[in-house]
């Protein structure tokens, strides 16, 4: 399957930077050419205040400000600069009934296990993202 994301502005959230390498270059290869970083959940605001984006995906594991955190305030507070954008958590923690409710709760879009598997994120976001992109 092909997927083509050109002009939709991602934001990749982690303090990985080898997990920020790899999700720049499975994006780049689908056409995503607006891609920005931040190393944590609190970066993460900040740089979406600057420049709202269109979807964002995280690490759940970071800190200080983790994944979770980082959803329920993009999507409670009144501040949030994009409390529509589609949110995808990625874990290493599996995605069992117990995490995929408390994500659904904070309000995450979709929940990924790793090991990542390239085609997986994309067929995710493929979903996620408005059909008028």
């Amino acid at each position: 399957m092909t997927f083509s994301f050109h002009g939709v502005h991602v934001l990749l959230v982690g303090n990985n930077q080898h997990m920020r390498r790899l999700l720049r270059t499975i994006l780049a290869s689908s056409g995503a050419d607006e891609i920005r970083e931040a190393r944590d959940g609190q970066e993460a605001i900040e740089a979406a205040r600057l420049d709202p984006p269109g979807l964002i995906i995280a690490e759940w594991s970071m800190g200080p400000m983790n994944g979770l955190e980082m959803t329920r305030y993009i999507r409670r507070s009144q501040k949030s600069p994009a409390p529509h954008a589609p949110i995808i958590l990625l874990t290493g923690a599996g995605v069992g009934g117990d995490l995929q409710a408390v994500a659904r709760e904070a309000g995450v879009s979709e929940t990924i296990a790793k090991p990542l598997h390239a085609e997986v994120l994309l067929a995710s976001i493929d979903r996620l993202l408005p059909t008028s992109r």
